[in-house]
C-alpha cells in the first residue's frame, strides 16, 4: 500500500513538473541571444531595481519612451529629450544621445553582438517570483569595470532578472508586466 502510494505521488510530481511552462533550452548562448531579440522586440516592459540600498523603477513604452522613479522623484525620457523635476519645477533637457542609446538597447544586432564576446554559462533551473527559469551566467569588463552577471530567463524566452556583481555592489533587475498597455507623457 505504502509503494503504491508513493508511486502515485511521484507519478503525479513528475506530471506536474512536466506541465510548468519551462523555456525550450538550446545551448548557453543561443538562450541569451534569443532572451535579448526576445526583449528588444517587446512593446513595453515594467523593471524594478535595487544597487546596495537604493532602488528604482523604470516603465518602458515603445519606441522611445521611459518613466524612472527614484527616492529623487520621477523622470522622463521621451526619444532624445529627458525631462526632469526638481523643486516643483519641471525642466526640458535635449540630449540627443540618448536616442541613439535607446535605438542601441532596441537592435536585435546587440545580441548577436554580445553572445559572440561573451562566454555564457549555463547555470541550471532557478526562479523568479515563483515563475520558473533558467539561469545563465557571463563575466563582463568594460571601461575596467569587471562585473559576473547572472540572467534569469523564463516563458517566452524572457529575461526575467539580470543580477550584477562587481566591487562596487551588487544591483538586482526584475523584469515583468512584458507587452502590459503602458503610457509614457511628459509632464505638463
Amino acid at each position: 500500500m505504502k509503494t503504491s502510494m508513493t508511486r502515485g505521488f511521484f507519478c503525479a510530481l513528475a506530471a506536474a513538473l512536466a506541465a510548468l511552462p519551462l523555456p525550450t533550452l538550446a545551448d548557453a548562448s543561443s538562450d541569451v541571444l534569443a532572451a535579448g531579440k526576445n526583449f528588444a522586440a517587446l512593446t513595453s516592459w515594467h523593471a524594478d531595481e535595487t544597487f546596495n540600498n537604493s532602488s528604482i523603477s523604470v516603465d518602458f513604452a515603445a519606441p522611445d519612451r521611459f518613466r524612472l522613479q527614484t527616492p529623487g522623484g520621477t523622470q522622463y525620457v521621451i526619444g532624445s529629450d529627458i525631462y526632469v523635476t526638481i523643486g516643483g519645477h519641471t525642466m526640458k533637457l535635449p540630449v540627443p544621445q540618448v536616442g541613439s542609446m535607446i535605438a542601441q538597447l532596441r537592435s536585435p544586432g546587440q545580441a548577436a553582438t554580445f553572445t559572440k564576446t561573451h562566454a555564457v554559462k549555463d547555470l541550471g533551473a532557478s526562479s523568479v517570483g515563483g515563475v520558473p527559469t533558467h539561469a545563465y551566467g557571463f563575466d563582463d569588463t568594460t571601461q575596467g569595470i569587471t562585473t559576473h552577471n547572472v540572467i534569469d530567463i523564463g516563458p517566452k524566452q524572457l529575461p526575467y532578472r539580470m543580477t550584477v556583481n562587481s566591487d562596487r555592489g551588487k544591483a538586482v533587475i526584475t523584469y515583468s508586466k512584458f507587452n502590459v498597455p503602458v503610457t509614457i507623457e511628459p509632464p505638463a
